[in-house]
């Protein structure tokens, strides 16, 4: 795109058109947890997927499996995952008097372990080849190395969830591959980059007590502006890459800001006035990364 575009007035203008329609579909996330059994490829339950999330692996195996493929797991956490055990027995039918077989269901778990903490060898790889529902997103190499240039500390694969730690001043993010596309990774790592522009060595934007996944509730307000300000700047800075092919890309963006608008009941001004805050983030963020920053109107 064009650099002297103001591209806070077209994405802000945007997005609230797209929330005054009221015609958004629901927030999704970008990227993919879904865990699978390697022998069987089959998704573990539901109640497996919450014992295995925050870890990054596609695939799990048992540790006796993994000895016997001859896989190198040293140093490997282990994992639990559940199933029932179906017993039967005998027991009489108190209306006809006569034995009938019964089943038991009794929980039961065992340990696995995640193929991303297996070293990377022949025997790995065979395994898995032509298993993998990840995607082959390329990387955009160019923008990695301007992003490279921020000086942010980004951890990559790490969990299964993106989020940016104040206490800390790290990112993470999933990898790549767990993404529905490629621009879908990068929007993502553009919205944490903004709420690390926030931190006291950089704009100063956060209080001084830091936003923690357990102030969100009592934060409400207070988190809920820096949501939009990070969304925007993501958005903002997906339009400067042009990463944004049509109005569509903005949808989900629209989505995310929406559910954040409620409990600053629902004042779409809050989008104007957060927008200003992720110009000073967008272009901080371009001023790192070497490159010219947004035209930002004159009040």
């Amino acid at each position: 795109m064009e650099k002297n575009k103001n591209v806070n007035k077209i994405v802000t203008e945007n997005i609230i058109s797209l929330i005054e329609s009221g015609k958004l579909p629901e927030w999704s996330k970008a990227f993919k947890r879904i865990k699978r059994n390697i022998d069987s490829k089959k998704n573990y339950s539901c109640l497996n997927q919450l014992l295995l999330s925050g870890d990054t692996s596609e695939y799990y195996i048992t540790p006796k499996k993994a000895i016997a493929k001859k896989l190198n797991f040293k140093g490997a956490k282990t994992k639990i995952v559940t199933f029932w055990k179906v017993s039967t027995y005998m027991a009489k039918n108190v209306k006809t008097n006569e034995l009938e077989e019964k089943k038991s269901f009794i929980l039961r778990f065992y340990n696995v372990i995640g193929f991303d903490s297996i070293a990377d060898t022949e025997e790995k790889r065979k395994l898995i080849e032509k298993k993998s529902e990840y995607k082959n997103n390329a990387r955009i190499e160019d923008l990695d190395r301007m992003i490279a240039n921020i000086g942010a500390t980004i951890k990559t694969g790490q969990s299964g969830r993106a989020f940016y730690v104040p206490s800390t001043h790290e990112i993470s993010v999933p990898k790549i591959e767990t993404f529905t596309d490629s621009k879908s990774y990068y929007k993502t790592l553009f919205h944490e980059l903004a709420h690390w522009t926030g931190h006291e060595t950089n704009l100063k934007r956060h209080n001084e007590k830091k936003y923690t996944f357990e102030e969100r509730e009592e934060k409400k307000q207070e988190y809920s502006y820096e949501e939009l300000v990070a969304e925007i700047s993501s958005a903002m800075l997906a339009e400067y890459f042009n990463l944004n092919d049509n109005i569509d890309d903005l949808k989900n963006s629209a989505s995310y800001l929406k559910g954040w608008l409620e409990p600053l009941k629902n004042d779409v001004n809050m989008i104007v006035h957060a927008s200003s805050k992720a110009d000073k983030a967008v272009n901080f963020i371009l001023d790192k990364m070497g490159v010219a920053p947004l035209a930002i109107d004159e009040a």
